[in-house]
C-alpha cells in the first residue's frame, strides 16, 4: 500500500510530512533522526554526499558543495539575481549552451558539469530513499516559492521526475501556510480576508486570500525568489569582515573554506538575535593566526536588514493593489518561515497595518510542510476532518508576442489557475509553423519580463493557404501552475513545443534512465549496508555502555537513585527493543542509540558536577 507525502523544498532545508495516526508526522531524513535535511549536495572522490554530511564537507572543500539550488533553478544566466548569487557561493556556476546555470565540480576525481535539476534530483533521491525505509511513497505534493515562474516550476517537476517521484501538486508556500492556519481555526465560518507572508532563507512570498469555511480563494500573490534570510546573512558577513579588517589593520582575502565558516557563524548570530539583544560572532584563525571576534547588536542587524524590510513592504503593497483592497480590509495577518522570528519583520508589518496583530502559524519552520501535508491528506483521504479547497492565482501577468502582430495579454495578475484563453492566428501561404514568444510580466516590457517560452506551433499542414486560421489554447495547469499550449487547424491537433523548456524531452529521458539505473544498481545495496551498520552500532554501543556502567560500582552508588534508575531502565529498554526488532530500519536503530547516548551523557555530567569522574568513558562510535 502506498502513502502520499508532502515535501517542502526550502532553500536551506527540506522537510517531508505524512498524515499518519490522525495527525501530521514529519519523517526522519537523516541518520540522527532529524526531520530537517540541509539542502546541500557534495561531490567527492568517493561519490556524492547529501544533507548534514554534505554541509559538514563544505568546511574542507567548499568548491565542490552545491547549495542554494532554488536560487539558480530554472533561470537564465542573464538574470541579474543569478549573476549576483554567483558571487555569493564558493562553487563554480557556468552558463550552458542555452545560457542556463550549471555547476562545475569534481566528482570521482573527474571534472563534471551538472544542471541544477540534476543536483536537486540527487537531494530528492536521498529523501525518497530515507522515506522508503519508513513507508512506500505514492503521490507527492511539492511546495515552491510564490514567486516561482512557470519555467522554475517545470524545472522542479523535471528534478522530481529524475528522482523517481510522482508529483500530483505544486503548492505555493503561502497557500500551504494558510492551510495550516485554517486547520488551527476549524470553526472559522464568516468570510475573512487573510494576508499570508512566508519568509524563509531564500525567498519571500505574499498571498491575499478570501477564506470562508473550507474554501480559500487567492485574490493576489506576489513574491521575490531572490530575497530572504540568506541576504541578511551576507550583509552581516560583510559587516564582520569590515570590523575584522579594522581590528587587524589590513585588507582580508578569505578562502572559500574561511568564508563558509564565517557564513555559518553569521547565520547562528542572526538566529541568536531573535531573542537576545547582543551576541558575538567568533571564528578562530579566520586569517592566519587572527581570530575574528565581533560583537553584534540587534539594532545593528536591524540596520543591515532595513532594505529587505522595505522590499517586503513593497510586495505587500503590490498584493493589496492587485487585489484592489485597502489595508483596513485585511482581517488576519499570518506569518510562516524561519525568518518571521526576526522581531524587525513583525514590527514592520505591525507598523504597516497600524498596529494590527500578526500571528505565527505554529512552528514557523514547519508551517509550510504541515499545510502541504494537510492539503495532501484532504485531497486523497478526506482524512483531517476538515475539507480544504485552496484556489491559487498567478503572481504576474502573461503576454504573448509574434512577428505578425502587437503583444497582447493572455492572463493578468490574480488570474486563477483554472483559467483558459484561446486565440486565433492567421498564416501566410505555405507557412511551415508559428513562433509564439510567451512572457511573464507587464505587457510589452521585454527587458523586465521573464521569457517563459519560445513555442513552436507546427509543423502546419503542407500547402496551408494565406489567411488560414490556427486556433491556439493557453491554459494554466491547476495542479502545477505551469503553462500548457494546444493548437488546432480545422479541428485537427497541431504539435506545440517549447524550445526553451528547462530540459529537453530527449535529455530528460536520458537523465531519468540514468538515475533509475544508478538507483537499481546501488540503491538497495546502500540501504542494506546502512541498516546493517546502524544495527551493529546500536548493539555494540548498548552492550559496551552496559558493561562499563555495571562494572563501576563506585559511580553507581554516587549518583542519585533517580539518575541510576534512569540509565538502568534505558539500557534494559534498548536491549529489549534490539531483541524484538531484528529487522528495523536505519533510522530506528540510530534513534535507539542516540536516545541511549543522551541518557548516558546526563549521568556522566552528573558525576562531573560532583567532582567524581567515572573510571570509564562513553563508548565511541
Amino acid at each position: 500500500m502506498t502513502t502520499d507525502i508532502a515535501i517542502d523544498i526550502g532553500t536551506s532545508n527540506l522537510r517531508v510530512g505524512v498524515w499518519r495516526n490522525d495527525r501530521v508526522e514529519l519523517l526522519a531524513l537523516d541518520s540522527d533522526g532529524a526531520t530537517a535535511l540541509p539542502a546541500y549536495v557534495a561531490f567527492t572522490d568517493a561519490g556524492r554526499l547529501v544533507g548534514r554530511r554534505a554541509k559538514a564537507y563544505a568546511a574542507t572543500d567548499a568548491a565542490n558543495v552545491v547549495f542554494r539550488m532554488t536560487r539558480f533553478l530554472g533561470r537564465s544566466m542573464r538574470d541579474r539575481g543569478v549573476r549576483a548569487d554567483c558571487d555569493k557561493v564558493p562553487f563554480q556556476v557556468v552558463a550552458s549552451s542555452d545560457d542556463k546555470p550549471q555547476v562545475r565540480v569534481t566528482l570521482n576525481g573527474q571534472p563534471s558539469t551538472f544542471d541544477l535539476e540534476e543536483v536537486l534530483a540527487t537531494l530528492l533521491e536521498h529523501t525518497k530513499a530515507m522515506v522508503d525505509e519508513q513507508l512506500t511513497v505514492g503521490y507527492v505534493t511539492l511546495t515552491v516559492p510564490a514567486a516561482f515562474t512557470t519555467t522554475q516550476r517545470h524545472a522542479v517537476l523535471d528534478a522530481a521526475a529524475i528522482a523517481g517521484l510522482n508529483v500530483r501538486k505544486l503548492l505555493n508556500a503561502p497557500t500551504a501556510a494558510l492551510v495550516t492556519y485554517m486547520n488551527m481555526h476549524p470553526r472559522m465560518r464568516e468570510e475573512r480576508t487573510v494576508l499570508t507572508v512566508t519568509a524563509g532563507a531564500g525567498s519571500l512570498g505574499v498571498a491575499i486570500t478570501v477564506d470562508e469555511s473550507a474554501l480559500s480563494t487567492a485574490v493576489a500573490t506576489s513574491g521575490n525568489a531572490h530575497l530572504g534570510g540568506l541576504d541578511i546573512d551576507e550583509r552581516l558577513v560583510r559587516h564582520c569582515i569590515a570590523a575584522f579588517e579594522r581590528t587587524i589593520g589590513c585588507d582580508v582575502r578569505l578562502s572559500p573554506r574561511g568564508l563558509q565558516r564565517l557564513r555559518t557563524a553569521c547565520e547562528e548570530a542572526k538566529i541568536a538575535l531573535s531573542t537576545a539583544t547582543t551576541t558575538t560572532v567568533e571564528v578562530p584563525r579566520l586569517s592566519g593566526e587572527n581570530d575574528l571576534v565581533v560583537v553584534v547588536s540587534r539594532d545593528q542587524l536591524n540596520q543591515l536588514a532595513r532594505e529587505m524590510m522595505a522590499q517586503l513592504t513593497a510586495l505587500v503593497v503590490k498584493a493589496l493593489q492587485t487585489a484592489k483592497l485597502d489595508k483596513n480590509n485585511i482581517d488576519d495577518i499570518v506569518l510562516a518561515g524561519g525568518l518571521v522570528r526576526m522581531p524587525l519583520l513583525k514590527t514592520t508589518l505591525v507598523d504597516l497595518f497600524h498596529g494590527q496583530r500578526v500571528r505565527l502559524v505554529g512552528n514557523p519552520d514547519e508551517a509550510i510542510v504541515t499545510g502541504a501535508t494537510l492539503y495532501t491528506a484532504n485531497a486523497t483521504l478526506r482524512a483531517t476532518g476538515r475539507d480544504v479547497l485552496a484556489c491559487q492565482c498567478l503572481p504576474t501577468p502573461f503576454w504573448v508576442a509574434t512577428e505578425a502582430r502587437h503583444p497582447q495579454y493572455l492572463a493578468r495578475g490574480a488570474t486563477d489557475y483554472f483559467s483558459t484563453t484561446e486565440d486565433m492566428f492567421t498564416t501566410q501561404a505555405n507557412q511551415p509553423d508559428i513562433t509564439l514568444l510567451v512572457y511573464e510580466g507587464l505587457l510589452g516590457q521585454r527587458d523586465t519580463s521573464h521569457l517563459q517560452g519560445k513555442w513552436r506551433v507546427g509543423p502546419l499542414p503542407n500547402g496551408i493557404p494565406r489567411g488560414a486560421t490556427v486556433q491556439v489554447g493557453f491554459q494554466i495547469c491547476h495542479a502545477t501552475g505551469t503553462l500548457q499550449i494546444s493548437a488546432t487547424v480545422d479541428d485537427k491537433p497541431i504539435p506545440a513545443t517549447n524550445e526553451l523548456a528547462p530540459t529537453t524531452r530527449g535529455r530528460m529521458c536520458r537523465l531519468i534512465q540514468e538515475a533509475a539505473t544508478r538507483r537499481q544498481v546501488d540503491g538497495r545495496q546502500h540501504i542494506h549496508a546502512a541498516r546493517a551498520a546502524a544495527k551493529a552500532a546500536a548493539t555494540e554501543y548498548t552492550m559496551r555502555l552496559r558493561e562499563a556502567w555495571h562494572g563501576d560500582a563506585i559511580s553507581r552508588n554516587r549518583v542519585s537513585e533517580v539518575t541510576r534508575d534512569e540509565l538502568d531502565d534505558a539500557l534494559a529498554l534498548a536491549l529489549k527493543w534490539l531483541i524484538l526488532h531484528p529487522n528495523a530500519n536505519t533510522v530506528e536503530y540510530e534513534v535507539v542509540r542516540f536516545k541511549l547516548e543522551a541518557v548516558g551523557s546526563r549521568v556522566v555530567e552528573a558525576l562531573y558536577d560532583m567532582d567524581a569522574a567515572p573510571s570509564w568513558r562513553l563508548p565511541a562510535y
